[in-house]
């Protein structure tokens, strides 16, 4: 049974500076940009990690909370 929240997203995890400086300061439209581009890939390296799809999401949840929690030291 295959999963359609684990495919690849063909996602640029590479941002420009001013979108990073966005993202700092909690601009929410980048953020979701970033969640929505890079989430396929994450799910997809936490299920390898983990086997556990449901435990998989969890860890991706959690990366994303601490990634906005400490976006003003976030680097690309």
């Amino acid at each position: 049974m295959s999963n359609p929240e684990i495919v690849d997203s063909g996602g640029d995890a590479s941002f420009s500076e001013e979108e990073l400086s966005l993202f700092r300061l909690g601009q929410h439209a980048i953020f979701q940009a970033c969640v929505s581009s890079e989430t396929p890939a994450l799910l997809r390296y936490a299920f390898q990690l983990e086997k556990d799809r449901e435990h998989a999401r969890e860890l991706v949840q959690e990366t994303w909370v601490r990634a906005f929690e400490r976006r003003q030291t976030f680097d690309n």
